[in-house]
C-alpha cells in the first residue's frame, strides 16, 4: 500500500525584497507566489484501500506561518516591520517532500511531486487588511512609509475584488500623511534644539536638522539663523577667552611694573577696553576723572559694549550703553534703532524707553504705537492765565510741541515721533465747544481717549489734565487719580493737577 503525504511549501508573507531590497527579476511572480501558504495538507488512507481527503483550516494568525531564521537579506522596512521577517526568494521547506517509511519497506518509489496551493484573492484581501492594521501600530518613520507603499501596490493587483482599489489609494494617502508626520516631527525636534541651545554645537545640529526639510515651512531660514547663530557664539566665545587671559596678564604684569600712578592705570584702562573688558575699563576711566581724554574714551568704550550687546541681541542693555555713550560718533542714531526694535516687539501695556523717559504702551497697530508717559508731571497748568481758551490755543500744547518735545527727544528720536491729527469734539455733558482740530506731536487725552484707555493707564497721585473743555471754557476736564472722569473740569490756570504727556510713535 502507498500513501502520499504531500506537504505544501510555507512561503513567505512578505517579500524581504519590498523596497530596494532584491532585484525586481528577482520576483517571479507578483502576489501569487509571494503569499503561497495555508493550505491544508495530504491524505491518509481508509483501511478498505479508499483513499480520503481531510481539509485542514487556514491559520489565522501571520505569525502562524512558518518563516525561516535566514535574515541576511532582509531590507530596513521588512526588519521595522516586526514578525514579518522571511528569507529572500522563495524556497520551499527542507520537509516539502516527505518519503513514506512503508513505501520503502515495500520497495516502492515515494511520490516525488508537490503539491503547490495558490491562495484566492479573499485570502489574499484578508491577509493585507490585517498588514494594514498592524502597520498603523508601527513607529513613525521611513519604513511605515515604504510598508504602506507596498500594501497599496498589493492592493492593486487584486484589481476589482471589493473595495481593494479604495483600500489601494488609502494606503498611498497614508504613506503620505506618515512623510508629513517625519517633517513634522523633525521640525519641532529642531525649533527645540535652537530654543535651547547654549553652546555653537546645538545651533549647528538644529541647523543639520532643519537642512532635512528643504522647502518645508521656514526651515531654510531657520537653518541659516542657526549656522550664523552658531558662528557668533563661537566668535564670542573666543573673543572671552582671549579676554580673561588678556584681563589675568594685565593684572599681573600691573602688579609686577605699574605703579599707581594716573598714567599707569590710564594706560590699564586702554589695554581692558582694547580686550573688550569694557565694564572695567570704564570704572577706571572714571576715577581718573578729567585725565588726559578719560570722558570721551569712556563714550568710545560705551558705544563699543552697546555694539557688543546689540549682536548678542541684548537690546536693553545695549539702549543703555549707547544712551551712556552720548553724542559719540552714530551712536544716537543706533539708540533710536534699538528703542524702535524694542517698542516693535513689545505688547501694549508694556513699559518701553523712549529719549529721556519711561513710557507706556495704549495701543498698537501696523504701522505706529501710541505711548503715555509712565510717570505723570506735576504742576503744570492748562493755560498760564484763567481765561476761556481751547486746547489750540492753551499754553500747555504750546510747551509740550516745544520745550518739552526738544528737551525730551534727540533729532534722531524725533523722526519717529508721527503728528497726531486730533479730533476736538464738544464736551457731550454740556455742550461746551473745543474748538478746531489740530496737528500735535505732543498732546494729552480727549474725555473719549481717557474712557477708552483709563483701564491700561496706571494710577496717579496726581489728577490728570485733558484736553476736552469743562463746564466753560475757562475749565479743563481731567481724570481723577482714582480714574475717574470729571467733566465739569478745574479753573485752567491751576498748578494743582498733572499731566501726562502722549505720542504717536512709528514703527515703520
Amino acid at each position: 500500500m502507498e500513501e502520499n503525504r504531500k506537504l505544501n511549501d510555507e512561503q513567505s508573507i512578505i517579500n524581504n525584497g519590498i523596497y530596494n531590497g532584491i532585484k525586481n527579476n528577482e520576483i517571479k511572480s507578483d502576489m501569487d507566489n509571494d503569499m503561497n501558504n495555508h493550505l491544508n495538507n495530504d491524505r491518509s488512507k481508509e483501511p478498505d484501500g479508499q483513499a480520503y481527503t481531510e481539509e485542514k483550516p487556514v491559520k489565522d494568525s501571520l505569525l502562524e506561518d512558518s518563516l525561516t531564521d535566514d535574515k541576511a537579506n532582509t531590507d530596513p522596512a521588512a526588519e521595522a516591520y516586526s514578525g514579518f521577517e522571511t528569507k529572500s526568494g522563495f524556497e520551499t521547506d527542507k520537509a516539502a517532500v516527505v518519503e513514506d517509511k512503508s513505501a520503502d519497506a515495500a520497495g516502492t518509489e515515494p511520490d516525488k511531486k508537490s503539491v503547490k496551493t495558490k491562495l484566492t484573492k479573499g485570502q489574499k484581501y484578508k491577509k493585507l487588511k490585517r498588514m494594514m492594521k498592524t502597520t498603523k501600530t508601527m513607529a513613525i518613520c521611513s519604513s511605515r512609509v515604504e510598508m504602506y507603499k507596498y500594501l497599496a501596490k498589493q492592493f492593486d493587483k487584486l484589481k476589482d475584488y471589493k473595495n481593494s482599489q479604495e483600500l489601494a489609494e488609502k494606503c498611498r494617502k497614508k504613506a503620505k500623511k506618515t512623510k508629513k508626520l517625519i517633517k513634522q516631527q523633525i521640525y519641532e525636534t529642531a525649533v527645540n534644539l535652537k530654543n535651547t541651545a547654549e553652546r555653537p554645537e546645538d545651533y549647528k545640529l538644529a541647523a543639520v536638522e532643519f537642512r532635512k526639510l528643504s522647502g518645508y515651512l521656514d526651515a531654510y531660514e531657520l537653518a541659516a539663523e542657526c549656522e550664523l547663530l552658531a558662528a557668533r557664539l563661537e566668535k564670542r566665545l573666543t573673543v572671552r577667552r582671549i579676554a580673561v587671559l588678556s584681563i589675568l596678564i594685565l593684572l599681573i604684569i600691573s602688579a609686577f611694573i605699574f605703579s599707581r600712578t594716573p598714567y599707569a592705570k590710564y594706560r590699564l584702562a586702554n589695554m581692558l577696553a582694547y580686550t573688550g573688558s569694557y565694564d572695567s575699563a570704564i570704572k577706571i576711566y572714571k576715577k581718573l576723572g578729567s585725565f588726559h581724554d578719560s570722558d570721551e574714551r569712556i563714550s568710545e568704550a560705551q558705544y563699543k559694549k552697546g555694539l557688543r550687546l546689540m549682536e548678542e541681541g541684548s537690546y536693553k542693555d545695549a539702549l543703555k550703553a549707547m544712551e551712556a555713550a552720548g553724542e559719540y560718533k552714530d551712536s544716537q542714531k543706533l539708540k533710536a534703532d534699538i528703542e524702535k526694535h524694542i517698542i516693535k516687539n513689545s505688547p501694549v501695556k508694556s513699559t518701553v524707553r523712549l529719549g529721556k523717559y519711561d513710557w507706556l504702551i495704549l495701543e498698537m497697530d501696523n504701522s505706529r504705537a501710541l505711548l503715555m508717559k509712565k510717570t505723570s508731571i506735576a504742576g503744570i497748568p492748562y493755560n498760564d492765565s484763567l481765561k476761556e481758551v481751547t486746547w489750540e490755543e492753551s499754553s500747555l500744547r504750546a510747551w509740550l510741541n516745544s520745550d518739552f518735545y526738544n528737551d525730551s527727544f534727540s533729532a534722531e528720536e524725533q523722526k519717529n515721533i508721527v503728528p497726531a491729527d486730533l479730533q476736538n469734539p464738544a464736551n457731550a455733558s454740556n455742550g461746551t465747544e473745543a474748538g478746531r482740530g489740530t496737528m500735535d506731536y505732543i498732546f494729552i487725552l480727549s474725555i473719549e481717549e481717557a474712557q477708552k484707555y483709563k483701564n491700561i493707564m496706571p494710577e496717579s497721585d496726581h489728577n490728570i489734565w485733558l484736553r476736552s473743555p469743562g463746564s466753560s471754557l475757562n475749565k479743563a476736564a481731567f481724570i481723577s487719580a482714582d480714574k475717574i472722569i470729571m467733566e465739569n473740569g478745574y479753573e485752567v490756570d491751576s498748578d494743582k493737577l498733572a499731566i501726562r504727556p502722549v505720542l504717536w510713535f512709528s514703527l515703520e
